[in-house]
Parts: C-alpha cells; sequence; structure tokens
C-alpha cells in the first residue's frame, strides 16, 4: 500500500500570485514575492504543493476554463524559471447564486478531499495556506493539521474582518513562506537520518546554499537555451569566425597588420563586398591580407597625382594618411573581381600589393 503523503495546500490568488481581481490574461500574471523560496522548502520536506482556488468568475461569465488553465501553464513557466513547480490545480468554477450549492467552493474541504484521495494525501499531516478566512475554514474542515491565513493578497482585510472568538484561534503570518516555516516548527519531529536533519548539518547547509544560489536556474528550459547557446558558437566559431594572421603592413595606420584577428566570413552571406570595405584576402598558400575595395566590377580604376580616380572621377578618400607618389594606368575591373589597395599608399608602386582579386578569394572582413 502506498504510503500518504504530507502536502501544502495554498490557495492561488494572493498567496501563489499577486492578487489581481478576474485574473485570466496570462501576462498579469505575477508571483508573490517569497513564493519560490516558500516552495523550495515545501518540496525539500517532503511536501506536494497543491493549489485550490475559488474561480467563480467562470460562473459568472468574466473567463472560461481555458483562460484559468492558461494563467496556471504562465504560473508553472515563471516558476520553472527558477527552479520549481506546482504538483498539482484544483480549481472550483461555481458560484451558488449562480451554478447552485456546491461541495468544492471553499470554505467547504471538497478540494482538499478529492485531491487527497487522488494523490494519497495524510490531511493530518498537511497544512492549508490562504489569504482569505474560507481558505482556513476549508483546511480546518477538511481536517488538515494546520490552517494559516496570510497578510499578502486580500489577508489584512480578511483579519480585521474575522469574528472575535475565531480570530482567536487564527494562526496568521506574512506569507506563505512564513507560514510553511510555522508549521514545521509547530510539527517538529525526529527524522530518520539521511532524511530532513540532513539539512541540519554543516556540509549539508553548503549543499543547501549552493542549491539555493544556482539549482533554480537548472532547468528543461535552462538547459535547451545552454543547448542552443552551445550549438550557436560551434557553428560561429566554426564557420563564421576564422583566426587568421594578417600579412604585411599596406592598411597601416588604419589597421595595425602582421597581427592576430578573427575574420568575420558571414559578412557578405548576404551582399557583396562594396566599395570602402576592409577586407580579408586568403591565397592558397594559406597567407591572409587585408586590403581595402577602391573599385567594384566593371569600373575603372586610377592612380594620378596622387589620388585615386574612379571611371575618370577623383575619390575623396579621407583614411589614407601617406599617399602615393606613383602613377597607374587606368584598369577596368574585370566581372566577378573588385580592385583592392592598402591605404598605406607611400611604398614603391613594385613593393606595393594591389589589383583585381577574384571575389572567392575575399573571405570576410576583420573585427577589430
Amino acid at each position: 500500500m502506498e504510503a500518504l503523503k504530507k502536502c501544502c495546500f495554498l490557495d492561488r490568488d494572493g498567496v501563489v500570485n499577486v492578487e489581481v481581481d478576474y485574473l485570466c490574461e496570462p501576462e498579469k500574471t505575477v508571483l508573490e514575492k517569497n513564493i519560490v523560496p516558500a516552495l523550495r522548502a515545501i518540496h525539500r520536506h517532503g511536501f506536494l504543493a497543491v493549489v485550490v482556488t475559488n474561480q467563480s468568475g467562470i460562473a459568472r461569465g468574466r473567463y472560461d476554463e481555458k483562460a484559468m488553465h492558461a494563467v496556471h501553464r504562465k504560473i508553472q513557466e515563471l516558476l520553472a524559471e527558477q527552479g520549481e513547480h506546482i504538483d498539482a490545480f484544483y480549481f472550483c468554477p461555481h458560484h451558488p447564486k449562480i451554478t447552485g450549492e456546491c461541495g468544492c467552493r471553499k470554505p467547504l474541504p471538497g478540494m482538499l478531499l478529492r485531491a487527497a484521495e487522488e494523490l494519497h494525501i495524510d490531511l493530518a499531516r498537511s497544512v492549508m495556506i490562504g489569504d482569505r478566512l474560507s481558505d482556513v475554514k476549508a483546511g480546518r474542515a477538511a481536517g488538515c493539521g494546520g490552517s494559516y491565513l496570510v497578510r499578502t493578497g486580500y489577508g489584512v482585510t480578511a483579519l480585521s474582518e474575522a469574528e472575535p472568538e475565531f480570530a482567536a484561534g487564527l494562526k496568521v503570518a506574512d506569507d506563505a513562506l512564513a507560514a510553511f516555516q510555522d508549521f514545521l516548527s509547530e510539527n517538529a519531529s525526529p527524522a530518520p537520518e539521511n532524511a530532513e536533519n540532513k539539512h541540519h548539518t554543516p556540509v549539508a547547509a553548503v549543499e543547501e546554499a549552493v542549491h539555493y544560489f544556482f539549482f533554480p536556474k537548472l532547468n528543461r528550459r535552462f538547459f535547451l537555451r545552454l543547448g542552443v547557446i552551445a550549438l550557436s558558437a560551434y557553428v560561429i566559431f566554426k564557420y563564421l569566425l576564422l583566426p587568421c594572421v594578417i600579412s604585411g603592413a599596406s592598411m597601416e595606420p588604419t589597421v595595425h597588420s602582421n597581427g592576430f584577428t578573427f575574420c568575420w566570413s558571414g559578412k557578405y552571406l548576404f551582399h557583396a563586398p562594396r566599395r570602402g570595405d576592409i577586407v580579408i584576402i586568403k591565397y592558397d598558400d594559406g597567407i591572409f591580407f587585408l586590403k581595402r575595395v577602391v573599385a567594384l566590377p566593371g569600373e575603372t580604376v586610377e592612380f594620378r597625382g596622387g589620388k585615386l580616380y574612379i571611371d575618370g572621377k577623383v575619390r575623396n578618400e579621407p583614411y589614407v594618411k601617406f599617399p602615393c607618389d606613383w602613377e597607374m594606368e587606368p584598369v577596368k575591373v574585370a566581372p566577378g573581381q573588385y580592385y583592392v589597395v592598402g591605404d598605406n599608399r607611400s611604398m614603391p608602386f613594385h613593393q606595393h600589393q594591389k589589383g583585381a582579386v577574384r571575389g572567392k578569394r575575399i573571405i570576410g572582413a576583420p573585427l577589430f
């Protein structure tokens, strides 16, 4: 026979999430401040976390069950981002003035009794936490070992409205975490070695601290994102970012050559090199050169009087600090080629690495 489980029953609005009247839009869902550490403590001590919530908005026609379930999914998503979850949701869609009397609407214990039967819960060792007196009454009617009113949500208002004889025995806490911790302290009992008491050893304290700061992020969504990042990094550094050493000093002073850089080979995946681009050219011997594109396919390029002319028109080149003192007859750039030259034009003509190169030799642009 399966052993009965302990459970922490939680009202939804005002306890798990911030109170919003007739909440039915997932984007408006915000978790209560201490609900994540509360759930962490609940699960660490072997309790189930089960939401029992009155949803009379369904009976009133404010929203339907589909909208309510969307909010529940959003709650689970927000909790999963911090490594936590709700084990089950139970809801009452009724309202006595609209749908007639039912046995599940709190303060009646129907939802708690149904959860106890379906999830094999020991109600005497369980606790109910809510922000309304109806939550407390439902927990008591179900036979829970403790029922708490919290000051979040409608808790403060509910406390002020409680009848004196009822308020006298009311257990009140600031939030779900404080309520659960108080319930544990009042129901503490010796635990087997390596069970709950392990959390009180020095080593376990360190483990718990590590769990608190790191494990909340270790959930399915985290690992999915990590996998996507790892795959993206592999593709980028395998195919798009290529390490290379640039030969020569023909781009100085714009770029210090003879140094290491990464070639961004994705630069020209969707467009061809443009005039003025600094490009990396790779030759068959594995040597890389850094050059600037000065003329495109079909254009005529020439140098005279220390200036660059494209199709007979002089080009302004503010990046050239040392203009050339040599002349070059007009040359028409063939289709599929680009005319490249360094920014350092002071080198002798016969030493200057320049000319038309095939587009396939331009493998990308440097990362500065």
